[in-house]
């Protein structure tokens, strides 16, 4: 979907396995390209070929992991066994997420130290188009799909009430972060005007 809401948002998208992006951008068959994050992106060899980095992108705001299980089966196993399954899966997700914030934040530093690349800060009215082009690809697939649509207002309607109170309970992250980091900038960000 991601692909989709590039292109309503005016991009000529194509879409390729990762293990092409590289080879793409090499020969100039694409001018630019998104996979994921810092630690993937160095991984695949970004850095090699391209020397802007755009962040924050508000495509994909998070990464969700999930396990599937066979309904069946999940429903055969005793009630200790589903409750080691459920707190492992809830485990694992909390030492993902705190991992991928330490190896992001060192791969963003090195690939700006090491292999010269500029991170450019993407500009708030260009996130806020995509934002837009999410809702109409939204919309669209909410109109063909009455599952989507389900669980679209499902989101929708718990959003409703976590945001609001996440903006009175939770002050601005920039409040810290300006209190004891301001001025501090490892990843020598440029800023767009």
């Amino acid at each position: 979907m991601s692909a989709e809401v590039f292109s309503e948002f005016g991009m000529s998208v194509v879409t390729l396995p990762g293990g092409e992006i590289i080879p793409a951008l090499e020969r100039k068959v694409i001018d630019a390209a998104e996979f994921s994050d810092p630690t993937s992106d160095m991984s695949l060899g970004f850095q090699d070929v391209l020397k802007y980095y755009h962040l924050p992108g508000i495509h994909q705001p998070t990464g969700i992991m999930e396990i599937l299980i066979n309904k069946q089966k999940w429903d055969e196993l005793p009630t200790d066994l589903k409750a080691i399954v459920k707190y492992a899966a809830m485990a694992t997700t909390l030492q993902y997420t705190v991992k991928m914030l330490d190896r992001n934040s060192q791969d963003l530093k090195t690939l700006v130290d090491k292999h010269g690349v500029t991170v450019v800060e993407s500009p708030r009215d260009v996130l806020l188009e995509v934002l837009r082009a999410w809702d109409r690809v939204a919309d669209k697939y909410a109109r063909q799909n009455t599952f989507f649509a389900k669980v679209l207002e499902s989101q929708r309607k718990w959003a409703e009430r976590i945001v609001p109170y996440r903006r009175i309970a939770h002050p601005p992250y920039e409040l810290a972060a300006d209190y004891y980091w301001k001025g501090r900038d490892p990843y020598k960000v440029v800023r767009q005007t």
